[in-house]
């Protein structure tokens, strides 16, 4: 095909690809302007960052006083990287000119002098180095600079951090919690959106009361996006390429893919590789074992990584049983004591693979699942 594929997974949503989320952009967008403090939680690949970055372009669009800063901690690895990482988005975000950005050393720290430098492409080769053992003593100046920046800009600052369960591994990390929450809680001109995809850590650093980050603002757990709404994107997406589908097939990619936005898209996507003039169910059948034999490597991995009782607690749990602990479904499966089924519930969710719902527990990956079953 010629045309460019009218669906995305794996990268940030575009405005044309996204998709509902009608309540959560509106209190998200109403906590950027009102300076609230928003923890965002949801399983991995389910579009945390691109209703992030969604929100902050409406409320930009409205609101030239704000400032967005946008953190990814994916490769972050220790707290000084960290906090280079802090002060060069910070500086970036607050500026749009190069200029500003080298002298901010001057403007905005008293004790740390930081180097900053520029290259060819200043918004991808930009770089900020600190000496570690100066920012071990005046480490407040770093903490403090979204507010810093905001109170001489007078403007509203957003700070959005990605992946922000990491600094629990840094070394030191619980120091590193307290020190940011004892500070950024007196930042009244800056608000604090943290996100993270890892859902038992980030439970544990906001939810845990003996943790600095106890209650540090509101809380969000997003929910899948209606099938309702899948029907009129997917069928909408095809017809505007000329390719019919209809309601029963477009309802039956969001089914099979569990209403989950990355393999929703990513199945729609394989369709429409396949799909001619029509979309009919043998295609989207043809389409379900590409996507299997794709993966079939990492699938199988998954479960070599699994013990015994672990993998049979997938399979009750593909199996729809929902009284795990019950003495046919532990014998029938040979699920052990109810204690190892508890255990193995928690080291199924911290890997990811199951995820807890309304109507019990279903396997997170929905192409694992199909995958999964079709193994007997």
């Amino acid at each position: 095909m010629s045309q460019i594929s009218p669906f995305q997974f794996g990268r940030v949503a575009n405005p044309e690809n996204f998709i509902n989320r009608t309540f959560e952009i509106s209190k998200l967008s109403e906590n950027f302007e009102q300076g609230i403090n928003t923890i965002l939680i949801s399983p991995r690949r389910w579009g945390k960052t691109s209703l992030v970055f969604e929100a902050a372009r409406r409320v930009k669009e409205e609101r030239e006083d704000i400032i967005f800063c946008f953190i990814d901690l994916m490769t972050v690895r220790s707290e000084e990287d960290f906090l280079q990482k802090l002060v060069k988005e910070v500086v970036k975000s607050s500026s749009s000119a190069v200029e500003d950005w080298l002298k901010a050393g001057k403007d905005f720290f008293k004790n740390l002098m930081p180097v900053f430098s520029v290259g060819l492409d200043p918004s991808n080769d930009f770089s900020v180095s600190l000496n570690w053992a100066e920012l071990e003593k005046h480490k407040d100046e770093i903490i403090n600079l979204p507010q810093t920046i905001a109170h001489k800009k007078g403007k509203k600052v957003v700070i959005c951090i990605d992946e922000f369960q990491r600094i629990r591994d840094y070394k030191d990390g619980l120091n590193l919690e307290s020190s940011l929450r004892s500070y950024w809680q007196h930042h009244h001109e800056v608000s604090y959106c943290l996100y993270g995809s890892q859902r038992q850590l980030m439970r544990q650093i906001f939810l845990t009361q003996k943790r600095p980050f106890y209650r540090f603002g509101d809380i969000m757990f997003l929910n899948k996006i209606d099938i309702t709404h899948w029907i009129v994107f997917i069928k909408d997406a095809f017809q505007s390429q000329q390719i019919s589908i209809t309601d029963a097939v477009a309802t039956s990619i969001g089914e099979l893919m569990l209403c989950h936005p990355y393999y929703v898209q990513q199945l729609a996507h394989t369709v429409w590789n396949k799909a001619e003039n029509e979309v009919t169910a043998q295609t989207v059948e043809l389409a379900i074992l590409e996507l299997i034999q794709y993966n079939e490597l990492a699938y199988s991995t998954w479960l070599n990584g699994l013990s015994p009782t672990q993998v049979n607690l997938l399979k009750a749990i593909a199996d729809g049983e929902k009284q795990l602990t019950s003495t046919r479904v532990m014998n029938g499966y040979r699920l052990g004591t109810p204690n190892n089924v508890r255990k193995n519930k928690q080291v199924l969710e911290d890997k990811d693979m199951i995820n807890f719902v309304q109507a019990g527990i279903e396997l997170l990956d929905p192409g694992f699942a199909l995958w999964f079953k079709r193994l007997g």
